[in-house]
C-alpha cells in the first residue's frame, strides 16, 4: 500500500494547523520525538558554509577541509545519553546501517578517512574533540514549533543544493515533484509502460547498459523521484499511520542564518501535506 500522498500543485491559502496529514481518505496527527544528532549531516552543512562554523569549533575548521571519517556516515544519537551508550546491535535506517553512537566512537582509537584517493587510518583524538563539542552545542536545542515565516527562512539560508534534491524545491516550485515523477513513469515498468525498468532494477549498475536509452533520457529523474522521495515518504507515511513517533529534522541558527542539520526528506513531507513541521532548533 502507497502513503505518499501527491499533488500536481498543492494549495497554497492554507498550512494545517493540527499536524493532520491525510493518509487513504483518514487524517493521521504526526506526533514528533526528539531531534537526532548525525555527525555527517553536521559535516555536510558546515563543509559548504565554512563561514558560519560556531566560535567554539574554531579549532577544529581542519576538519571541515577534507573528507570526514567514514565512521560519521554510519553514527546517529537519540538523545543526549548517547555519548554515555555504545550501540550494541547495528540498525538499518533507509539506506544507511547506523553502527556506532559518539559513545562508539569516542572508544577508536583511529577513524578512517579517504586521503588523495586512498583510504587510510588516522588518530581519531581530534575527533574525538570535535565529537564532544558538537554535542554540548546541538542538545542544547530545543523543540521548536516552524511558522510559515521560519520555514521561508530556513529555505532562503539554505538555498537550492546543486545535485540534491531539496525541500526547497518543493516549497517554492508547486510542480517540482509532479513534474519528476513524469520521468519515473515513463521509465519504471508497468502495464502502460511494459519496456520499463522493473522497480527492483532501480539504483543497480547494470541499468545503464541494458536500458541506454531510458538511462539517457530519463533515468536521473526517476531515480531522484523514486529513492529519494517516494521511498521515504511512504516509510514516513507508515509510521504516522502507526502513530510512531518522528524524529523533528534539526535546524541550527548561526550569525543570523539558518542551517538544516538532518531532515530534508521529513520537512518535504510536511510540506507537500501543508503540515508546519516541529524542530529541534538550536540557536547559537
Amino acid at each position: 500500500m502507497k502513503y505518499l500522498k501527491l499533488y500536481e500543485s498543492f494549495i497554497e491559502s492554507f498550512w494545517n494547523d493540527d499536524s493532520g496529514v491525510l493518509i487513504d481518505g483518514t487524517k493521521y496527527t504526526i506526533k514528533w520525538k526528539s531531534g537526532e544528532l548525525e555527525l555527517s549531516e553536521i559535516m555536510q552543512a558546515f563543509s559548504q558554509r565554512k563561514q558560519l562554523i560556531p566560535k567554539e569549533w574554531d579549532s577544529f575548521k581542519s576538519i571541515f577541509e577534507g573528507t570526514y571519517p567514514s565512521e560519521f556516515s554510519h553514527q546517529r544519537d537519540i538523545n543526549p545519553t548517547d555519548i554515555k551508550n555504545k550501540l550494541n546491535s547495528p540498525y538499518r535506517s533507509g539506506n544507511v546501517e547506523i553502527k556506532f553512537t559518539t559513545a562508539n566512537l569516542l572508544k577508536l582509537p583511529e577513524l578512517t578517512i579517504v586521503d588523495d584517493g586512498k583510504v587510510k587510518k588516522v588518530d581519531a583524538k581530534p575527533y574525538h574533540d570535535f565529537i564532544n563539542a558538537v554535542h554540548k552545542i546541538y542538545w542544547s536545542g530545543t523543540k521548536t514549533q516552524m511558522s510559515e515565516v521560519d520555514l521561508k527562512k530556513l529555505a532562503e539560508d539554505v538555498g537550492y543544493e546543486e545535485g540534491r534534491p531539496s525541500f526547497v524545491n518543493v516549497l517554492y516550485d508547486d510542480n517540482y515533484l509532479g513534474n519528476l515523477k513524469k520521468y519515473f513513469d515513463k521509465v519504471v515498468k508497468s502495464e502502460e509502460n511494459p519496456k520499463g525498468i522493473p522497480l527492483e532494477r532501480f539504483g543497480t549498475a547494470a541499468v545503464k547498459t541494458d536500458y541506454p536509452d531510458l538511462w539517457d533520457n530519463y533515468f536521473p529523474e526517476a531515480l531522484d523521484y523514486y529513492e529519494y522521495f517516494q521511498k521515504t515518504f511512504n516509510f514516513v507515511g507508515s509510521l504516522v499511520k502507526k502513530g510512531e513517533d518522528l524524529a523533528m529534522p534539526s535546524v541550527i541558527k548561526v550569525g543570523g542564518k539558518m542551517l538544516l542539520l538532518g531532515g530534508n526528506r521529513r520537512l518535504t513531507y510536511c510540506i507537500i501535506n501543508r503540515v508546519l513541521p516541529s524542530v529541534h532548533f538550536i540557536e547559537y
